[in-house]
C-alpha cells in the first residue's frame, strides 16, 4: 500500500496516500474561543475554512513544534464519515513509501490507542511505522462539533 511517511510526536507514522489531498507548509489558522487544546484553529484553505489539528496533541503527545520540517496535510474529505475536510499538523513529512500492515513482524495495534486514532504497527526502513486512522482522528462527539452543511442551512437553537 502506497503511504504517506510522517512524524507525530516522534513518533514514525503514515497515512494511506489515497486519504492524502495535499501536503502544505504550515498554514495559520484562526483560533476558536472555548475549543480542545488540539483544535489550532480554523485555516483557509482552497476556499473553505477546515479544522486544523495538531497531530501531537491529538494523539497523546507534545503540540507540533512550529520549525521549517512543520507541514500541514490536507486530508480528503471522504477520509472520515460523515465526509469532512480536515487538516493535520505533522512534525515532518519522509515522502511516499510502501508499507503493508499485514507485513511479517507486523501488530494490529491497541483498539484504544488515542482514541483510535492509531492503527497497526508495522517494521519500516527506519524502524516502526504506525498507521494512522484519520477516521478516527475525531470521535462522533467531537465530529459533531463541525457542521458542514451546505451554505444557507438553519440549525435550531
Amino acid at each position: 500500500m502506497r503511504v504517506l511517511g510522517l512524524s507525530i510526536g516522534g513518533r514514525a507514522c503514515a497515512i494511506p496516500l489515497r486519504l492524502v489531498d495535499e501536503v502544505l507548509p504550515i498554514v495559520p489558522a484562526d483560533a476558536v474561543p472555548g475549543s480542545p487544546p488540539w483544535l489550532l484553529g480554523m485555516a483557509m484553505l482552497r476556499g473553505r475554512l477546515v479544522p486544523l489539528i495538531d497531530g501531537g496533541l491529538r494523539i497523546g503527545g507534545s503540540p507540533v513544534p512550529c520549525t521549517m520540517n512543520a507541514r500541514t496535510v490536507l486530508l480528503v474529505p471522504g477520509a472520515c464519515e460523515p465526509p469532512m475536510a480536515m487538516a493535520l499538523r505533522v512534525e515532518r513529512v519522509h515522502g511516499v513509501c510502501d508499507a503493508d500492515p499485514r507485513a511479517p513482524g507486523s501488530h494490529q495495534g491497541l483498539v484504544h490507542a488515542a482514541d483510535g486514532a492509531l492503527g497497526a504497527m508495522t517494521p519500516g526502513a527506519g524502524g516502526m511505522m504506525t498507521f494512522m486512522e484519520p477516521g478516527a482522528l475525531l470521535t462522533p462527539a467531537e465530529r459533531a462539533l463541525f457542521r458542514d452543511d451546505p451554505p444557507g442551512t438553519v440549525h435550531a437553537p
